[in-house]
This record gives C-alpha cells, structure tokens and sequence, in this order.
C-alpha cells in the first residue's frame, strides 16, 4: 500500500492482526500433534481440506459490457488507479450489499437497493473501498481464514454429534472433549481475525477517500449505510405481505426510494449509529468509528445519479423485482409446508409413515402408493 501512504499505526495493527492469526493457526495443529502425533493432526486437518471444496454459486445477473458499458468502464478505471486485475465477474443482485470476494477467481457484486440513493462519485467511492479489498488481497488471505473458522465449526459439530450417537459414556466423551476444545480455540482465534478484519475495512476505507475523494466517500458510506437499512427494514416485509395477499410490486425499489424521501433522514442517520453496537466479534468498525477517520476536506462531488451508469435502469429493477419476488415465494411456501410437516409430527398426509426430514417426507409424498391410488382412482 505503499501508493497511499497509509498511516504507520494502521499498518501495524493489519500486520499485528495477520502474525497473530497466522500464529495461532499454526498453534492448532501443533498442539495436536503434540498430544496425539499424526493421528490427531490428520484428524484435524481433514475438516479444513474439505471446506476449500466449498463453492459459493453466484447469485444474480452476470454483467456483459454491451449491456452496461458505463458501469464496466466505470469498474475498469477504478482497477487501473490501484493497479489490479479487473474481477473475472461483475453481478448484479437484487438486494443492497456491495461486495467482493474470491480467492482465484475474483468476484464483485453490486446491490442494486442502494443506487437510486447514491450519485456516481459516491457509488465510485463504495466501489473503491471494495477494491481496496482487492488491491490488499484481502479476499485471499480473508477466504483462507473464513475456511479455517468454518472448519472449525464444522469440528466442534462434529463433537457434539459424537456426543449424540455414541451409546458408551467412556467412548461418547471423547465428543465432548473435542466439542469444547475446538469452541474453546474458535472462540480466541474469532477475536484476533475480526479484530484484522476491522483494521482491513479501515485501509480500504483510506483507499476509497484516497481515490473518489474523502467527501464523495464521507457521504457514500454514510448514504449506502442508512438506504441499506432502511431497505431491509421495510422492503422484504412489503414484499412478503403482498405476496400473502396474492400480488406483486412492479418494482420495489421505486416504491422504497420514494417512500425513503418522505422520512426523515436526520431520525435515521441517528438511530444507526446510535443503535450500532461495538462487539469483539464485528467484521466492521461501527459506522462512527468508520466516519470519525474520513475528514471531508476536498470538494470532489458529482450530482449525477449512479442509475445513470446502466441501460434502462427501470426496467432492471422490474427484472430484479420478480427474482427477490419469487425467491421470498418459495421460502413462504417452504415454512408453510414446513409447518404443517410439524403439525403432523413429521407423518405422511396419506400413510402415516414418520420422517425426520422436511425434504425426505415431501419426496416420500409425492411418490406415496397410498396418494397415488387415490389419484389413479380419482381418475
């Protein structure tokens, strides 16, 4: 980061973080096979191999430049100022985080919720950020340590689950054992690598300022975070009581951002920060913390709506309408028949036959002998 000067103190907290992540890592796997030499180290490392065979499908409509060639230019201009590789994809998805991830393959993801409430300096700035993300190579290192501490979950589970099934009290407390250990190890290796990550966010963070101007990122970050939650807070419930009654917005967004602009943003703005609670196990700074280190001192704004930067915005929202329309369709069907799955005590409607699964009781319905002679018969 040499390019941004970015503040000494910054830096050895972002190296402190990393040496004790990394240390306590390796101590893991020296302690077990310290206690139970290779036999133990394997074991323990058996979990880890297989969550890096973990894929994340994407989600959302993958960007092609003929079809928003100001936002891929947009995108490419940012990835030649911090001299990065472009991602391998861009996503638009209909919620409103902005995001990127990857280890090889390099992801970014844009939330179209937030765009109608940001101009383009802004949406440049919370782009930088992302990428500043990039240029430390922090969704490597990041996805590495998200592997250990799912592995390490995994573990713990997997202790729990011993616990469970092992009939013989000696033999099943050798589950407890590892339960606790590995929730023990999670516990004090969770502090130290959210504690790197918030020193992550604070370097993009001056990465961003640095690139898109300190006020541009000043009143992105502030704008993206108060439209974000207030979008949660009122769009998923609007849809899902419309959907019970059997309809469908047109177009969400619309409907939130114009309700957004009758509220009062100065009540928002307070109830965020004042609602945000600091906690050893947060991935990000308090959004006050992140505003207190941006000093707006440069007059770099752009009144141009982000909207601008897509073809037909409108009717990208009208597309991404229907797909967050029909994805809370099908969880609405899924607990309805989740519910009534219980209110049997898991027993199928036609025979009786009990089932420990919602997935295993449906597929055993829809192919009961029982309902399909009532079908031949009805026939």
């Amino acid at each position: 980061m040499d390019n941004f000067k970015v503040p000494p103190i910054l830096r050895l907290k972002i190296y402190s973080g990393l040496f004790l992540s990394i240390s306590l890592f390796i101590s893991l796997y020296g302690i077990l096979f310290y206690f139970g030499s290779w036999i133990l180290l394997t074991i323990g490392l058996i979990p880890l191999a297989l969550v890096f065979f973990i894929k994340q499908k994407p989600y959302g409509i993958l960007v092609k430049r003929r079809d928003h060639p100001k936002l891929v230019k947009l995108v490419e201009n940012i990835a030649n100022e911090l001299s990065v590789p472009c991602p391998d994809q861009i996503l638009l998805t209909p919620d409103a985080s902005i995001s990127v991830n990857g280890t090889f393959k390099k992801n970014l993801s844009i939330g179209i919720a937030s765009l109608r409430n940001l101009t383009e300096g802004e949406f440049k700035s919370i782009l930088a950020h992302e990428f500043g993300h990039f240029y430390g190579k922090d969704t490597v290192i990041g996805g590495f340590f998200w592997r250990v501490e799912h592995s390490l979950e995994k573990t713990s589970e997997f202790g729990k689950a011993w616990w469970d099934v092992v009939p013989i009290l000696q033999f099943a407390l050798i589950g407890v054992v590892i339960m606790l250990f590995y929730k023990v190890y999670q516990f004090f290796f969770s502090i130290i690598n959210y504690y790197y990550s918030r020193q992550l966010e604070y370097r993009a963070d001056f990465v961003a300022a640095e690139i898109s101007g300190y006020t541009n990122f000043n009143n992105g970050l502030l704008n993206y975070s108060m439209f974000t939650e207030y979008f949660n807070s009122v769009a998923y419930d609007s849809i899902i009581k419309l959907l019970q009654e059997n309809k469908m917005f047109v177009n969400v967004y619309e409907s939130v951002h114009n309700s957004y602009k009758k509220e009062d943003h100065k009540r928002i703005k307070t109830q965020i920060i004042e609602n945000e609670k600091w906690s050893l196990f947060r991935t990000h700074p308090t959004l006050r913390s992140r505003l207190s280190k941006i000093n707006p001192r440069d007059n770099k704004k752009n009144i141009t709506n982000a909207t601008a930067l897509f073809k037909d915005f409108t009717k990208l929202e009208e597309e991404m309408t229907k797909i967050i329309s029909q994805d809370l369709h099908s969880k609405i069907v899924w607990n309805q028949l989740y519910q009534e799955a219980v209110a049997r005590e898991g027993r199928c409607k036609y025979c009786g036959e009990q089932y420990e699964k919602l997935g295993d009781l449906l597929e055993h319905e829809a192919n009961c002998k029982k309902n399909t002679d009532k079908n031949k018969n009805s026939n």
